[in-house]
């Protein structure tokens, strides 16, 4: 399992577990700064094994009915060989505003970043906005 799974089943565990949330699985408060620390390994075919080690944060920034508006900030990001850990990793500029909308669900509906960012940068922070991403469902929901 790759560290984004592990990451992504780690904090269901911890929304649905949360009792009195009304439903509501992910809720971050207004204004507030939620840092987190990575740190895994990650296997990529015909590449090889990686080191994964970062430190981001999600600030609410607007909420609108049940959607929230998350402001990403990437402090730190390496990717290293795990045979050579001395080889410099990623040299992408993450300096640049990103913003995600999210449902109270997990449902990320819309993403905001400057015009011209680098392609590769934007694909990592989609990558670090989906880590809450999920459909997530009370129990006795019908899904159809």
């Amino acid at each position: 399992m790759g560290i984004w799974s592990v990451t992504s089943f780690f904090l269901f565990a911890i929304f649905s577990g949360i009792p009195g949330n009304d439903g509501k699985f992910i809720n971050f408060k207004n204004g507030y700064e939620y840092v987190y620390r990575y740190e895994g390994h990650s296997t990529i075919k015909d590449l090889g094994k990686f080191i994964v080690k970062a430190k981001v944060s999600y600030t609410n920034i607007r909420t609108v009915t049940d959607d929230q508006e998350l402001l990403l900030k990437v402090y730190t990001i390496n990717v290293t060989p795990e045979q050579n850990t001395d080889v410099k990793g990623m040299d992408n500029d993450f300096s640049k505003w990103f913003s995600f909308v999210i449902s109270s669900r997990g449902v990320v509906n819309h993403v905001f970043h400057p015009r011209g960012e680098d392609e590769e940068v934007v694909a990592i922070k989609k990558g670090l906005a989906s880590i809450f991403a999920a459909k997530l469902h009370q129990e006795g929901e019908v899904l159809h």
